[in-house]
C-alpha cells in the first residue's frame, strides 16, 4: 500500500505494548486467530472459511507442521485493522508471519517477540506506526525482517543489530532514524540491506562497513553527507548492487569502487558529487546498471563507458556534461535504456550509435545536439519503444526510416530545427500513443495516413508551418485523447469525423486560418475538459453538446465570427474554470448563459450582443479573478451580491447599459487591481470606504454621471497607476493630496468635468507621470512652472510591449513511464490584472479624440485646454523632451512662445490656438523633427514663419491663421527683404544681438569654476595647459544630443603609455590608435550610461560622417592636477576621438596648414586633399611618414615636402596679401548694401506720399481682419 503521513505522537494501547500475565489462561491457535479475525475488517473475504467448523491446519493462509500452526501466509489479502488483538503466545510453533500488502495499521506489538521460533517477519506494505519494537531483538532465529513501506518513526532499536542469524533486513521507506547508529553491532549475516527512504542524516553507516557479506545495499532516499567511503572494496568486498541515490554525499566519486570486481548495480544519481565520470568505470566488466544523473559532475562522457558491453541502463541525466557523444557508446550491445537529457552536450547523434540493437528507450532531450537525425537507428533499432530528443537543435528532415521502429510507443521530436513534411511513413507505427513534433518548422499537410494509429492517445503538431486541412482520416484515430495543432496555417472546416472520437479530452486549434462552423454534434457524449478555437475564422453557433460531459473547464473561442445564443449547458457546467469567447457576435441574456461556476476563475465575453442583467447567481463565482464584459447591452443596476467576488481582480463592465449607483459594499471587493466602469449610465457619488488602503491600480470612471467633490476614497488607492475620470459631473477643486497620496500615478485624466480653481503645484510631485489631461473645465491661475520637475516626461521613453497574458498550466498529462516530459506553453496566455497595458483611454490626439489601449503607456502628453488659465507659458515646459503632445488651446495664455519650444524633440501635435500669444515663431521650432499636427491659430503672433524640413510638411495655411502680421508659407503673404532689413536693424541695436552667435554648451551653463593651477603639463599633443589663478568652467551637462548637435572634436591617444594616461573607463582596457573610439565629455558620458553606445560624427562643411564608439570620459569637472596632465576640464561639447583617421579632405577649408598638426605624435592617417589651403605645408617626425602626395592634392596652393613643388617665400606672402584684400573687399560690400538698401526703402516712403498711405492703410486692414475673425470660446 502507498505511504500515508501520520502525527508522530501516536497513543498506544497498553495491552500492545505490555505482555499478559503469566498465569492467564493461553488460548488456542484457533480460539487466537478467531479472536483476531473479529478485530479485523476483511473486505474481500479472505478469512471466511475460518470458523470452528473446520481444523485451523485447513484455513485459508495457515500452514501446519505436525499439527501446529508453522506459517501464516496473509500477502494482499485485503486485511484492515491491527495486530494488537492477535495473542502470539498461542502460536509458538509459527516460524513465518506474512502479512505483506494489507491495510494493517497500528503499532507492532511488544509481543511479537513471544514468537520463539519466529524465522521470517513480513509486515511490509501496511500502514503500521509508531517505533519498532526493541523486544525484536529477542528472536533470535529471525533470518528475515521486512518492515518496509510503513509509516514507522524514531530511532531504528540497537538490539536489531544483534540478531544472530539474520540474513535479509529490509527497514526501507518509513520514518526511521539514525539516532542508534553509534551503539550498532556489527551484522556479519546480513546480506541484504536495504534502509532507502527514510530520514537519515549522518555520514556513511560505520556498522555497515563491519559486516562484510552484505552483498545488496540501498541507503538512498536519506540525507547522508560527506564523502563516500574509500575502503568500500576491503569492507564489502561481495557487493553486487549500491544505492546511495538521493542523498547529500559530495566530493569525487572515488577510484577504490573500482577494485569492486562484483559489482553489477552502481546507482549515485541526486547527489553532489563533482570531478567528472572517472575513467576506471569502463574497467568494471560486471556492470549492467549505472546511475549517475543529476549531479554536478561536468565534463564529457568517457569514451571508455563503450566497454561495457554487459551494461543495460546508463543514466547520467543533468549532470553538467559538456561534450560530444563518444561514438563508441554504439558498442553496448545489451543496453536498453540511455538517459543524457538535460546536459549541454554537442555535435551530431553518431551513426554508430545504431550498434546498440537492444535499446529501447533513448532519451538525450535538452541538450545544444545539432544535425540530422540518422534515418540508420530506426532501422537498426527493431525493441525502441521510447525515442526523445526534444528540445535541441537539430536540423533537416524527419527520416521516413522511423516507420521501421514498429514497437514505438513514444516520438518526441519537439522544440528542434525540424524543416520538411511529416513523413506519411509515421502511419505505420501502429503501437504508437504518444507523437509530439510540435515547436519546429515543419511545413505541409497533415498526412492522412496518421489516421492509422489507432492506439495513438496525444498529437502534439502546434507551433509549425502545417498548411492544408486536417484530414477526415484523425477520426480513426479512437484512443485519441489530445489534439493539439495551435499555431499553423490550416484552412479549412474542422472535419466532422472528430466527432468520431470517443475519448477525446483536449482540442486545441487556436491560432490558425480554420473556418466554417463547428460539427454540431461535437462533445455530444464526450467528456471535453479543454476546447479552444481562438483567432480562426469559424462562425456559426458553438456546438450545444460541447460540454455535455460537465468536465469542462477551459472553454476559449475568442476572436471568431461565432453568433447565435451560448451552449445551454455552460450553466450547469460547474467544472468551468476559464472561458474566454471575447470579440464575437453572441446575442441572448448573459443570465440564461451562466449560472454557478464555483471553480470559474476567468471570464471574457466582451465585444460582443449580450443583453439582460448580471443575476445574483454571479455572487458565487468566489474563485473569478477576472471578469471582462465589456461592449455589450448588458443593463441594470449592480446589487450588494457582485460584492462578495472577494477574489476579483480584474473587472471590465465599460461600455453598457448600467445604471443607477454602486453598491455601498463595492468596495468589500479587496483583491481588486483594475476596474473599468466607463461607458456605461452610473450616478452618483462614489461609496466610502472604512478600509484603510486598497490595492487598486487601474480606475476607470469616465463617461457615466458620476457627481460630487473629488472622491475621497481614491485617497486610499496609494497604488494607483491610472486615474481616468473624465467626461462625468464632479465639481470642486482639484485636491493637492493627489500629488503625494498616489505617487506611482503614470495617467491622470479629469477632462470635461466642471473642476474650478487653480492647478495644485503639487502635481509636479509626480514622478511617473506621463499623462495629463485636464481639459475642458472651468481652472484658472497659471501653469504651474513645477511642471518642468515632471520627471517622467523630461526624457524619452522606449517602454517595452508587455506580454499581455499569464501562462497557464496544460489541464491534461497522461502518464508516461520514459524520461518524463518539460512542461511547455499550448495556450494563449492569460491577460493579467496586473497589466497596465489593459489600460484603455480616450484622449485629444491630433485634433480627434482617440482610444489608446496596449501602448497607452506608451503616450506622453498634456493637455489643459478649453479652461480659463491665463499668464505666459511656463519656459519650464520645454524641459519635458519626452512630450509627444502638447495641448494649451482655448485659454487666455499671453507672453510669446518659449524661446526653446524647439527641445521637445519627438513632439508630434502641438496645439496652442486660441490664446494671446504675442511675438514672433520662435525659430527653434523647425527643431520639431516629428510634428505632423500644429495649430497656432487665433494669436497675436507676427514675423517670419520659420521653415524647416517637417515644417514645410504642414501645408494648411489655417494652422497659422487669425495672428497678427505672420509671413511666408505655408501662407500667401510672403515676407519682403525690407522687412528682413528692418528686424536685423532692430535688432542690431538691442542686446540680443549677441544671443545669435554661437556659445559653446548651448542651454548647459557651468556648475563652478575650478581655480587653475600650473604644473608638469605633457605637451605631446598640443594640450591646453592649466595657468596659476585662472578660473576653468565646470560643467556638469552638455548641449542635448540630436542629429544637429554641435560639437568640439579634439583627438587623443588611447594606447598605454601615449597621452591618455590610464585604461578607459567603460571596460579598463587600452585602444589602439587604428581603433574608432571616442571620449564624451561629462554630461555626454552620463556617468557610463552611454559606454559601449555608437555615435555618429558628421563634418559640418562636407556631410562626411564616421561612426564610433564610446569607451571614456572627457572630464567636464575636474582638472589642472596630476591625474589630468595640468589640464583644463574639458568643455563641455567635446568629443575626444582617436587618431584612427583624420579625414578633413572635401570640406571648404582655407588659410595655412598649422605647424601645430605637427605635434599629432600618434597620427596614422590624414587627408587634406580637395580643400582651399596653401602655404608651406609643416614638417615633423609623424608627418614626415606620410610620403603620398594626394594626401594634399586639389588645393589653392600648398608647397613642400611630399609635393614636388618647392615653397617661395615671395609669392607665399603675395598670396596671403591678395586673400587678405578680398576679404576686405567683401566686408565693406556687404556694409554698403546693408545701409543703401535700408536708406533706399526709407526714402521711398518719406517721399513717396501714395505708397506710404497704401502701406498704413494695408496695416490697418489687417489688425480689422483679426478683430472681426477671432472666434476661439472658452
Amino acid at each position: 500500500m502507498s505511504r500515508v503521513v501520520l502525527p508522530l505522537l501516536i497513543l498506544v494501547a497498553a495491552a500492545a505494548a505490555i505482555p499478559a500475565p503469566a498465569n492467564a489462561a493461553t488460548p488456542t491457535e484457533a480460539e487466537a486467530l478467531l479472536a483476531w479475525k473479529a478485530s479485523l475488517q476483511d473486505d474481500a473475504a479472505a478469512l471466511s472459511g475460518w470458523s470452528r467448523a473446520a481444523p485451523v491446519c485447513r484455513w485459508h493462509g495457515v500452514a501446519c507442521d505436525s499439527g501446529r500452526v508453522a506459517k501464516l501466509r496473509l500477502r494482499g489479502a485485503g486485511l484492515s485493522g491491527g495486530l494488537d488483538k492477535l495473542d502470539f503466545a498461542a502460536l509458538p510453533a509459527l516460524i513465518e508471519l506474512d502479512l505483506n500488502g494489507n491495510n494493517l495499521t497500528g503499532a507492532i506489538p511488544a509481543s511479537v517477540s513471544r514468537l520463539s521460533s519466529l524465522a521470517s517477519l513480513d509486515l511490509g506494505n501496511n500502514g503500521f506506526t509508531d517505533s519498532i519494537p526493541p523486544q525484536l531483538g529477542d528472536l533470535s532465529d529471525l533470518v528475515d525482517l521486512r518492515l518496509y513501506n510503513n509509516n514507522l518513526v524514531g530511532a531504528i532499536p540497537h538490539q536489531l543489530s544483534r540478531l544472530p542469524n539474520i540474513v535479509h533486513f529490509d527497514l526501507g521507506a518509513n520514518y526511521l532514524t539514525d539516532q542508534e547508529f553509534a551503539k550498532f553491532s556489527p551484522m556479519p549475516t546480513v546480506t541484504f540491506m536495504s534502509l532507502y527512504l527514510n530520514s537519515f542524516n549522518g555520514s556513511f553507516p560505520d556498522f555497515i562497513l563491519k559486516s562484510p557479506n552484505v552483498t545488496y545495499l540501498d541507503l538512498s532516499q536519506n540525507t547522508l553527507f560527506g564523502q563516500m567511503p574509500d575502503t568500500l572494496p576491503e569492507k564489502l568486498p561481495n557487493l553486487r548492487y549500491l544505492n546511495l541515490s538521493i542523498n547529500s554525499f559530495s566530493g569525487l566519486i572515488p577510484a577504490s569502487l573500482g577494485r569492486l570486481t562484483k559489482l553489477q548495480d552502481l546507482r549515485m544519481a541526486g547527489n553532489n558529487l563533482t570531478g567528472g565520470i572517472p575513467e576506471f568505470l569502463g574497467s568494471m566488466p560486471q556492470l549492467r546498471i549505472l546511475e549517475l544523473g543529476d549531479n554536478q559532475l561536468g565534463g564529457a562522457i568517457p569514451p571508455v563507458l563503450g566497454r561495457l558491453h554487459m551494461l543495460q541502463r546508463l543514466d547520467i541525466k543533468n549532470a553538467g556534461l559538456v561534450s560530444s557523444l563518444p561514438s563508441q557508446l554504439g558498442n553496448l550491445k545489451n543496453l536498453t535504456f540511455l538517459e543524457l537529457s538535460l546536459n549541454q552536450l554537442t555535435g551530431g547523434l553518431p551513426p554508430a550509435f545504431a550498434g546498440m540493437k537492444a535499446i529501447t528507450d533513448f532519451g538525450i532531450a535538452t541538450n545544444n545536439l545539432t544535425g540530422e537525425i540518422p534515418p540508420v537507428l530506426f532501422t537498426s533499432w527493431p525493441e525502441l519503444i521510447s525515442f526523445q530528443v526534444q528540445n535541441n537543435s537539430l536540423t533537416g528532415k524527419i527520416p521516413p526510416e522511423l516507420g521501421k521502429a514498429k514497437k514505438l510507443q513514444f516520438l518526441y521530436l519537439f522544440t528542434n530545427n525540424l524543416t520538411g513534411s511529416i513523413p506519411a511513413e509515421l502511419g505505420e507505427l501502429e503501437n504508437l500513443t504518444e507523437l509530439d513534433l510540435s515547436v519546429n518548422s515543419l511545413t505541409g499537410p497533415i498526412p492522412s495516413s496518421l489516421g492509422k494509429l489507432k492506439q495513438l492517445t496525444k498529437l502534439e503538431l502546434f507551433f509549425n508551418n502545417l498548411t492544408g486541412v486536417i484530414p477526415p482520416e484523425i477520426g480513426n484515430m479512437t484512443a485519441l485523447q489530445s489534439l493539439d495543432v495551435n499555431t499553423n496555417s490550416l484552412h479549412g472546416e474542422l472535419p466532422a469525423t472528430i466527432t468520431d472520437l470517443r475519448s477525446l479530452q483536449y482540442l486545441a486549434v487556436f491560432d490558425n486560418h480554420m473556418s466554417g462552423t463547428i460539427p454540431a454534434d461535437l462533445g455530444k457524449g464526450l467528456a471535453l475538459q479543454h476546447v479552444s478555437f481562438t483567432n480562426n475564422s469559424f462562425s456559426g453557433e458553438l456546438p450545444r453538446h460541447i460540454c455535455d460531459g460537465f468536465a469542462l473547464d477551459h472553454l476559449t473561442a475568442n476572436y471568431n465570427n461565432f453568433s447565435g445564443t451560448l451552449p445551454p449547458c455552460l450553466k450547469n457546467c460547474t467544472a468551468l474554470v476559464r472561458v474566454r469567447l471575447e470579440e464575437n457576435h453572441f446575442t441572448g441574456d448573459i443570465s440564461e448563459a451562466f449560472g454557478v461556476h464555483p471553480k470559474l476563475a476567468y471570464l471574457d465575453v466582451s465585444g460582443s450582443k449580450l443583453a439582460g442583467e448580471l443575476s445574483s447567481d454571479w455572487g458565487q463565482c468566489t474563485n473569478l479573478t477576472y471578469l471582462s464584459i465589456n461592449g455589450n447591452s448588458i443593463s441594470g443596476n449592480l446589487d450588494s451580491t457582485f460584492c462578495t467576488l472577494s477574489s476579483l481582480q480584474f473587472l471590465d463592465l465599460s461600455n453598457n447599459r448600467f445604471n443607477g449607483e454602486l453598491p455601498s459594499c463595492w468596495w468589500e471587493l479587496q483583491a481588486l487591481l483594475f476596474m473599468d466602469i466607463s461607458g456605461n449610465g452610473f450616478s452618483g457619488e462614489l461609496p466610502a470606504s472604512k478600509g484603510l488602503q486598497l490595492p487598486l491600480q487601474s480606475m476607470h470612471l469616465a463617461n457615466n454621471s458620476f457627481s460630487g467633490v473629488f472622491p475621497n476614497i481614491i485617497r486610499k488607492c496609494g497604488a494607483l497607476v491610472t486615474l481616468d475620470m473624465g467626461n462625468n459631473k464632479f465639481f470642486g477643486h482639484i485636491p493637492s493630496w493627489i500629488g503625494t497620496s498616489l505617487p506611482l500615478l503614470r495617467i491622470l485624466i479629469l477632462r470635461s468635468n466642471n473642476f474650478s480653481g487653480e492647478i495644485p503645484t503639487e502635481l509636479s510631485q509626480l514622478s511617473q507621470l506621463q499623462l495629463l489631461d485636464m481639459a475642458s473645465n472651468v481652472l484658472t491661475g497659471f501653469i504651474p512652472t513645477s511642471f518642468g520637475n515632471l520627471s517622467s516626461m523630461t526624457q524619452t521613453k522606449t517602454l517595452p510591449v508587455t506580454e499581455y497574458f499569464n501562462a497557464e498550466s496544460t489541464p491534461f498529462q497522461p502518464e508516461v513511464p520514459q524520461v518524463p516530459k518539460p512542461h511547455r506553453r499550448r495556450e494563449p496566455k492569460n491577460q493579467s490584472p496586473l497589466d497596465q497595458s489593459r489600460d484603455r483611454v480616450s484622449i485629444q490626439w491630433k485634433g480627434h479624440e482617440e482610444t489608446f489601449q496596449r501602448t497607452a503607456m506608451l503616450m506622453t502628453g498634456i493637455d489643459l485646454s478649453g479652461n480659463s488659465l491665463y499668464g505666459e507659458i511656463p519656459k519650464e515646459l520645454t524641459y519635458l523632451r519626452g512630450l509627444r503632445f502638447l495641448n494649451l488651446s482655448r485659454n487666455d495664455l499671453s507672453g510669446s512662445i518659449p524661446e526653446r519650444i524647439g527641445n521637445l524633440n519627438i513632439l508630434e501635435s502641438l496645439d496652442l490656438s486660441c490664446n494671446e500669444l504675442s511675438g514672433i515663431i520662435p525659430a527653434t521650432i523647425s527643431n520639431l523633427s516629428s510634428l505632423s499636427v500644429l495649430n497656432l491659430s487665433n494669436n497675436h503672433l507676427q514675423g517670419r514663419i520659420p521653415t524647416g524640413s517637417q515644417l514645410q510638411t504642414l501645408v494648411d495655411p489655417s494652422i497659422y491663421s487669425n495672428n497678427l502680421a505672420l509671413c511666408g508659407f505655408p501662407l500667401s503673404i510672403a515676407c519682403h527683404a525690407s522687412m528682413a532689413i528692418f528686424l536685423l536693424a532692430a535688432l542690431s541695436t538691442s542686446h540680443l544681438a549677441s544671443s545669435l552667435r554661437p556659445v559653446a554648451g548651448g542651454a548647459c551653463r557651468p556648475s563652478g569654476y575650478l581655480p587653475g593651477k600650473s604644473g608638469n603639463c605633457e605637451k605631446s599633443n598640443d594640450p591646453d595647459c592649466c595657468e596659476d589663478g585662472k578660473a576653468y568652467p565646470q560643467y556638469r551637462c552638455s548641449p542635448p544630443v540630436t542629429s544637429a548637435t554641435g560639437a568640439v572634436l579634439t583627438l587623443n591617444s588611447f594606447e598605454k603609455g601615449k597621452d591618455g594616461g590610464g585604461p578607459s573607463e567603460c571596460d579598463n582596457a587600452y585602444h589602439s590608435d587604428g581603433e574608432l573610439v571616442v571620449a564624451l565629455s561629462t554630461g555626454w558620458f552620463a556617468g557610463m550610461a552611454r559606454c559601449g553606445h555608437r555615435v555618429r560624427i558628421t563634418a559640418s562643411g562636407s556631410g562626411r560622417s564616421v561612426v564610433a564608439k564610446v569607451v571614456d570620459e572627457c572630464d567636464s569637472v575636474h582638472g589642472c592636477d596630476d591625474e589630468h596632465n595640468y589640464e583644463p576640464p574639458c568643455d563641455n561639447n567635446i568629443v575626444d576621438a582617436s587618431p584612427a583617421s583624420l579625414d578633413l579632405s572635401w570640406n571648404k577649408l582655407s588659410d595655412v596648414i598649422p605647424t601645430t598638426i605637427s605635434n599629432l605624435s600618434c597620427l596614422s592617417v590624414l587627408n587634406l586633399s580637395n580643400n582651399r589651403l596653401w602655404g608651406s605645408i609643416p614638417t615633423g617626425r609623424q608627418l614626415q611618414t606620410f610620403v603620398d602626395p594626394s594626401i594634399y592634392s586639389n588645393n589653392l596652393g600648398l608647397c613642400g615636402f611630399p609635393l614636388r613643388i618647392a615653397c617661395q617665400a615671395s609669392r607665399l606672402d603675395q598670396r596671403i596679401e591678395d586673400h587678405k584684400e578680398l576679404d576686405k573687399f567683401l566686408f565693406y560690400s556687404v556694409v554698403v548694401g546693408i545701409v543703401f538698401g535700408f536708406w533706399l526703402w526709407f526714402g521711398a516712403l518719406l517721399l513717396l506720399k501714395p505708397l506710404r498711405v497704401f502701406v498704413f492703410h494695408f496695416v490697418d486692414h489687417i489688425e480689422r481682419s483679426y478683430a472681426n475673425c477671432r472666434r476661439c470660446t472658452h
